[in-house]
């Protein structure tokens, strides 16, 4: 199977080093760990997020489906903010690390991983 590529492919394989990184071909490292810490520290980085899952939560229900799923208490963000957090299984292991912005009352948007989405067929396992 041919993995999925990002806006910024043409850029990351001719520079990065590619590997499957949940069906896409992701950098795992530029030009080495030291180099690209500097690089940010001292100038600026880009992390390419166009693989990533977006999902919203929406309703009268959402607010307490996303307490039951997520480790952080959802019902102490205020409208606008968001909380880096993990969903779990239903037997409470970490399916992967996530973004959760608050919309409107009963309004989330969600950004998680491809390689550990809701979605992904392995993810319940």
């Amino acid at each position: 199977m041919e993995l999925r590529k990002t806006h910024l492919y043409a850029y990351h394989a001719e520079h990065g080093n590619l590997v499957d990184f949940g069906g896409f071909a992701m950098p795992v490292w530029f030009e080495g760990i030291m180099a690209e810490h500097k690089a940010v520290r001292d100038g600026v980085g880009i992390f390419d997020t166009s693989h990533m899952g977006r999902s919203m939560a929406e309703g009268p229900d959402a607010e307490r489906f996303l307490n039951w799923v997520v480790t952080n208490d959802v019902s102490r963000l205020d409208l606008h903010d968001g909380v880096y957090t993990v969903m779990l299984t239903p037997g409470g292991g970490i399916i992967d690390d996530l973004i959760l912005y608050k919309l409107g009352p009963e309004k989330y948007f969600i950004v998680y991983n491809s390689g550990g989405s809701p979605t992904s067929p392995t993810t319940w396992r």
